[in-house]
């Protein structure tokens, strides 16, 4: 029997677009500028990947009331307006996995605040990029899975080096042309 088949639910993760703008800015003329906060995952399925803040939902708990408190006790940021983004099916066979990962955008309660290193086993570092340069790069991932070989670090990004965390890659995939907003 396979891994996944020895699996026998689906499980229920919470993506957190935590949305600013870059700094200096009041306004945005290019929605793929927006920034969002990634985090380099350790210690668990998908480590050494890149991935959004977020966590699995726990029983009678709402997308948002997860986001909110998943934020807050991964990157140690208060957020607000949470609003359902999208949804993702990410079978991860390899991991042995099946989860439906809601995307959510949020913004900082406080404009001014810095993603922090709250669970260190779990996260080795926050960065903020935008959506512009996060498509170069999963667009470039992408294309070096479907072609079967993985592009060297260098050609990846601008600001992050790495693999994307799958649900994150499968975003791009299954939903192309959304751009998370505030």
């Amino acid at each position: 029997m396979s891994a996944l088949a020895a699996q026998s639910h689906v499980r229920v993760g919470v993506g957190i677009f935590i949305l600013r703008l870059p700094p200096g800015q009041t306004h945005l003329e290019y929605p793929e500028d927006i920034e969002f906060v990634i985090g380099k995952r350790k210690g668990s399925h998908g480590a050494g990947t890149w991935s959004l803040a977020g966590g699995h939902l726990e029983f009678n708990e709402s997308f948002e009331a997860c986001a909110v408190r998943e934020a807050e006790e991964e990157v140690g940021l208060k957020i607000e307006d949470v609003k359902f983004f999208t949804a993702t099916n990410d079978i991860m066979a390899d991991a042995g996995k099946h989860y439906v990962t809601i995307f959510v955008t949020s913004r900082l309660a406080d404009s001014t605040a810095e993603a922090r290193l709250m669970e260190p086993d779990k996260c080795e570092e926050w960065k903020w990029i935008s959506w512009r340069q996060f498509l170069k790069w999963a667009r470039a991932e992408i294309e070096a899975l479907e072609i079967g070989h993985v592009v060297e670090s260098e050609n990846r990004s601008d600001v992050l080096h790495g693999r994307i965390f799958s649900p994150l890659l499968a975003l791009v995939r299954q939903r192309p042309g959304l751009v998370p907003v505030l």
